[in-house]
């Protein structure tokens, strides 16, 4: 790996020690803040697949070998085995996207802001239709969006080519898409038996990403009362010029390899400040880090497991403008409130010691976990409140920092994995943030796709190829179906790739009862077990599914609070009471105790934070 080092041009150098103002906002610097309360959505890690995509140049034979809607239009589905396999689904985060933006408009939320991941891969597809979507919320309902990339959308910083092997045939088979450059399609490649290629499946790089949801947060628009970047903070009364200051060949950082000096990219950047309404500053944060893997040939490393613990080191100069911006939203009275795609503190509770003991350092994704130093640098810049996505999990985090500074991070989950919600802001002018977290259970439609799942069962079936539990097909509601898939993710990933083994046959071959019956106690610790499971024969698996819920939803897991407090006193049990010396029963008190910092966890479904007090509590 080559190390970095980054250079901005004179502009950007003279601007990072300036803290003047553009003519707008000294305008606004006396402005009080707005009497009425500011309600914002957030809505994260959408993974929009545009299942209704009118593929090009594929010819009309190839379209007749799709999956076809009721009228007859060919779909493009991952298969289901592929949405099993994977953190989120694919397919149906259409229909849920939907759903909560039509939530959104029954309360009458004028402002949205989607921390990152807003498409799956940043297709051309899928980006032109997650901007069709807002296009159409802005028009009809007059709703202001705000994007900011997420390590999906752009996957590098710069057009690749990309595609799938796991799209669904008409006959439940599965076939590859690729774009035209991808070595699939390739002459003379080895493809699979069923390829189809095409370049609206390749993965948009920045440019094209920002320049096609222009107008939802990435460039200036004539209402915002202002806007600016790392770059550049002017505001022309000409929004031509203002267009100009603010285009993509103005918004790059120079990275420079320490081996090869003259080797250096214009790496671009997302981030922006913007004031959509009197009073509130929106902070939308590019925390995407993509390291130079090989200069010569312009190769970089995903920003997946990046994020803020690289920002240090490669994005220097925004983190300097983010305290120049906290700084100057005091001095004009402002109401600060950023967003990133990617978490600002501890999203395990505290739990992360343990899991790193029990699972190891590489599984549960805990190389994006920031660490202690950064969580530091982070809480003294300013920053108080900031929403992010990225993990999938509802959750709230604070850090102090050796100065004092106290920064709340609140996980928005996405709407495509357990459990489906998204999160609103209410901002009173009194600087109290209420957060309300809301389930999107009720999905119109979500079953729609499912007899194609049923026929790739009984393609899968009848060739004898590894299949998955159609119990998934029989539910009643989008939450039920989300969890569903987090049991299959967790049967088909999470246990074979990441659990010991020995705990796995344990929990398999006992009962939740046989845990508690291990413990000789001192004292009367009584659990009832009929909390716990819902019959003799249930096995202890039961334990690792009811911890990824505990562990993804937090306060809002579909687990009631008879089981969460047996759980807690198992755990009591585990710690205080004297047990066979077995790794097993060490590995099941490094789960349970897990469990319980994250069930006894800060509030993270509905709640307050009073910002001046620096205090938090639920609702």
């Amino acid at each position: 790996m080559k190390k970095l080092h980054l250079a901005l041009s004179v502009l950007v150098i003279q601007w990072s020690f300036s803290l003047q103002v553009s003519a707008n906002q000294e305008k606004a610097n006396v402005a009080a803040k707005p009497s009425q309360n500011i309600e914002i959505a957030f809505l994260a890690d959408i993974h929009l697949h545009n299942i209704h995509a009118d593929i090009a140049p594929f010819t009309h034979r190839e379209r007749a070998l799709f999956p076809t809607d009721k009228q007859g239009k060919a779909v493009l589905l991952r298969s289901m085995s592929s949405q099993l396999h994977s953190t989120r689904l694919f397919n149906e985060n259409y229909y849920v996207l939907i759903a909560a933006l039509d939530d959104i408009v029954a309360r009458n939320i004028k402002l949205v802001a989607l921390p990152g991941d807003f498409t799956d891969d940043g297709q051309p597809i899928n980006v032109l239709a997650i901007k069709n979507i807002l296009d159409k919320y802005t028009q009809e309902h007059g709703i202001q969006f705000f994007v900011i990339t997420g390590n999906h959308d752009p996957v590098k910083p710069f057009t690749v080519p990309g595609g799938k092997k796991d799209f669904l045939l008409k006959n439940g088979q599965e076939a590859g898409v690729y774009s035209l450059e991808h070595k699939k399609c390739a002459a003379g490649s080895s493809m699979q038996a069923q390829t189809f290629c095409t370049n609206d499946i390749q993965h948009w790089g920045y440019k094209e990403i920002m320049e096609a949801l222009a107008q939802h947060g990435f460039m200036p628009k004539q209402n915002y009362l202002h806007y600016e970047t790392p770059f550049t903070q002017s505001m022309h009364e000409s929004m031509h010029e203002s267009m100009l200051d603010h285009a993509m060949q103005k918004r790059y950082l120079d990275w420079c390899s320490n081996d090869t000096p003259a080797q250096c990219f214009k790496m671009p950047d997302a981030s922006y400040l913007v004031e959509p309404v009197e009073g509130l500053w929106l902070l939308a944060i590019d925390a995407n880090v993509y390291v130079i893997e090989n200069a010569s040939e312009q190769a970089f490393k995903g920003s997946s497991s990046a994020g803020y613990n690289a920002m240090f080191t490669y994005k220097k100069p925004v983190l300097e403008w983010i305290k120049s911006v906290v700084v100057r939203a005091k001095q004009a009275n402002k109401q600060l409130v950023a967003f990133s795609h990617f978490p600002m503190t501890d999203f395990y509770d505290g739990a992360s010691t343990n899991i790193k003991q029990l699972f190891g350092t590489n599984a549960f994704q805990l190389k994006r976990l920031p660490t202690a130093q950064t969580e530091n640098l982070l809480a003294n810049t300013g920053l108080q409140l900031h929403f992010a996505g990225h993990m999938h999990i509802n959750d709230t985090g604070t850090a102090q920092s050796d100065s004092g500074s106290t920064l709340f991070n609140i996980q928005v989950p996405s709407l495509a994995a357990y459990q489906p919600a998204y999160k609103i802001l209410s901002l009173s002018n009194a600087n109290i943030a209420n957060i309300e977290t809301v389930t999107v259970s009720n999905v119109p439609k979500f079953k729609t796709l499912f007899t194609h799942y049923q026929a790739e069962w009984e393609f899968n079936h009848a060739h004898n190829l590894p299949n998955w539990d159609k119990n998934i097909l029989n539910v009643s509601s989008y939450a039920q179906f989300t969890d569903k898939h987090l049991q299959g993710v967790v049967t088909h990933r999470y246990i074979p790739k990441e659990w010991p083994q020995a705990l796995v046959s344990f929990l398999k071959n006992n009962s939740l009862q046989a845990l508690s019956k291990q413990a000789i106690c001192a004292q009367a610790i009584n659990i009832k077990i009929s909390d716990l499971q819902q019959g003799n024969k249930e096995n202890g698996l039961r334990l690792i599914y009811d911890f990824y819920r505990i562990k993804n939803a937090d306060h809002i897991a579909a687990v009631n609070t008879a089981k969460k407090n047996a759980y807690l006193q198992l755990h009591e049990m585990y710690e205080n009471c004297e047990l066979p010396n077995t790794q097993v029963n060490t590995q099941l008190r490094q789960l349970l105790s897990s469990m319980a910092m994250m069930i006894q966890s800060e509030a993270s479904g509905n709640f307050s934070i009073d910002l001046n007090t620096h205090s938090l509590q639920a609702r």
